[in-house]
C-alpha cells in the first residue's frame, strides 16, 4: 500500500454513484464549530475498515479524506467508501474486485466489491438462478476476494428402467449424466433411448434399453412352396391342383435376444426335429378354345351371344346394330396396374393396347370371342407394348384387377373395327 502525504486526493470524491461514492449514514450536526470539533479532535478515534481489516486513527479532524490520508490508506477510483457516525466515526472501504461468472457455456467478468453478495454478483452478470441450480459458492455469502463463480444448471429428467420410473435432477451436460444421477449402471450391451451425447433439456424422457438373452425350445411352421406347371390338357384360364401342399414343422433350441423383454432376434442353437414341407403343384391350362363363327344375315342376339355379322354390320349383345369396317381374329391377353396410356389417357377398362401400325390409335373397336362365350365389349385403341409390336399378341385388354386378368388368361378373340 502506497504511503502518500499529498494534500489533494483526486481519487476520492464525495459522489453517490454505483462505482465511486462516499456514503455518510449519520452526519454530525455541528453547533458551535469551536467546541464540538475540539472535543472530537481531542477525545475520539476513528475506525477504518479496509476490506474487513480494521485500523484505528486519532480523530484530529472530521474530514474523511484527511482521516484516510492520516492512516496512509489510498482509495482507488472504483472503490466504495462508506461512513457511519452513529456510534463513533466508522469508515468502511470496499475495494473493487473482479468476479467471473460461468453459466450456460459462457463466461462473463463483472466489476464487484468486497462484501457484495454472491447472488447479486451472479445477477449482475445477467444470469438468473433456478431453484435446482447450484453454485460453487454460498449464494448468501459475501465476496472477500476475486472470485470464479460457476453456475451448474440442473434438469428434471424422467428415467424409465426395468419397469420403474423416476424423476431425477441431472446436472447440465449430455444424456450420459443421467446414469450417475439416477444411480444406473449399464450392462455391456445396454443402451439409452437417446444418444449419450444428446444435450439434456427439462422434461426429457429417457428409457434404459436392457438387453437379456434366454434359450428357448420353439416349434414353428415351415410354409410350403407352390410350383406352376403349364399344360395343354386344360383350357386357358383353367387350373387344377395336382399335388396338395402341406406345411412342414421344425422344433429347435434357439438363443433369443430380448430388449426390455421384447424378442428382437433369435438363432438356432440345435435342431431337435424337422418335417419338410410338401410343395403344391398346380396345373395351368394353355389350350385355346377355337370355335369358328360364321356370320349370317339372320344371326340375332338369341343365337349368338357376342355379336352377329350381316354384310358390313354386326348386332351386339344388347341388340344394337354396328357398322363394321373389318374384323381381325387373333391372340389377346390382359393387363392391369393403372398408369397413363401411350395416347396420354389414363389406363381404364375399354382402353386397350394394340400395334398402331395395324390398328391405329383412336380406332373404335368391339371385341368378343369367336364362339360367343366371352364378350369384352366396346373399346378404343389407346396403348401399345412390346408383345403388340412384335406381333405375338393382337390386342391387350385392360382390366381393373389382377383376378380379372387371370380369369381372362390368353384367348382367341374377334376384334371388330367399327366404321
Amino acid at each position: 500500500m502506497k504511503n502518500t502525504k499529498k494534500k489533494e486526493h483526486k481519487f476520492l470524491k464525495l459522489v453517490n454513484t454505483p462505482l465511486k461514492r462516499i456514503s455518510a449514514f449519520a452526519l454530525v450536526t455541528v453547533i458551535g464549530v469551536g467546541s464540538v470539533v475540539t472535543v472530537m479532535a481531542t477525545t475520539g478515534k476513528a475506525t477504518i475498515l479496509d476490506n474487513g481489516v480494521s485500523y484505528r486513527v486519532n480523530l484530529t479532524t472530521t474530514d474523511t479524506e484527511q482521516l484516510l490520508e492520516k492512516a496512509n490508506i489510498e482509495v482507488g477510483p472504483n472503490d466504495i467508501v462508506e461512513r457511519d457516525d452513529t456510534n463513533g466515526v466508522v469508515i468502511e472501504i470496499r475495494r473493487e474486485m473482479e468476479a467471473t461468472v460461468a453459466a450456460d457455456g459462457a463466461e462473463k467478468t463483472v466489476s464487484a466489491h468486497y462484501g457484495d453478495k454472491v447472488s447479486d454478483v451472479i445477477a449482475q452478470a445477467g444470469v438468473a438462478l433456478d431453484d435446482n441450480d447450484t453454485v460453487n459458492a454460498d449464494v448468501d455469502s459475501a465476496l472477500t476476494d476475486n472470485a470464479d463463480l460457476v453456475v451448474t444448471r440442473y434438469h428434471k429428467v424422467t428415467v424409465h428402467d426395468n419397469g420403474t420410473t423416476q424423476v431425477v435432477d441431472v446436472p447440465e451436460g449430455t444424456a450420459v449424466n443421467v446414469l450417475s444421477s439416477a444411480n444406473i449402471t449399464l450392462g455391456e450391451e445396454d443402451t439409452l433411448s437417446v444418444a449419450e451425447t444428446e444435450p439434456l433439456t427439462d422434461g426429457m424422457e429417457i428409457t434404459v434399453n436392457r438387453v437379456t438373452y434366454a434359450t428357448q425350445t420353439v416349434t414353428e411352421s415351415i410354409p410350403f412352396e407352390t410350383e406352376i406347371i403349364e399344360t395343354a390338357d386344360l383350357y386357358e384360364g383353367e387350373t387344377q391342383v395336382q399335388t396338395t401342399g402341406a406345411n412342414g414343422t421344425k422344433t429347435a433350441v434357439k438363443e433369443c435376444k430380448f430388449v426390455n423383454g421384447q424378442l428382437v432376434e433369435s438363432k438356432d442353437v440345435a435342431v431337435l426335429s424337422e418335417t419338410e414341407p410338401v410343395t403344391e403343384v398346380q396345373l395351368v391350362g394353355t389350350k385355346t378354345k377355337s370355335v369358328a363363327v360364321t356370320p349370317t344375315p339372320t344371326a340375332s342376339k338369341s343365337t349368338q351371344t357376342n355379336a352377329a355379322v350381316s354384310g358390313n354390320t354386326i348386332i351386339d349383345v344388347n341388340g344394337n346394330v354396328l357398322n363394321v369396317a373389318r374384323v381381325i381374329t387373333g391372340e389377346c391377353t390382359a393387363y392391369t396396374g393403372g398408369g397413363i396410356t401411350a395416347t396420354g389417357a389414363p389406363a381404364a377398362v375399354g382402353r386397350v393396347a394394340v400395334n398402331p401400325n395395324i390398328i391405329p390409335y383412336g380406332t373404335k373397336l368391339y371385341i368378343a370371342s369367336p364362339d360367343g362365350s366371352f364378350v369384352y365389349g366396346y373399346a378404343i385403341a389407346s396403348d401399345t407394348g412390346g408383345a403388340l409390336m412384335s406381333g405375338r399378341v393382337l390386342v391387350d385388354l385392360y382390366y381393373d384387377s389382377l383376378g380379372e386378368c387371370v380369369n381372362f388368361g390368353r384367348r382367341q378373340m374377334n376384334v371388330y373395327i367399327l366404321a
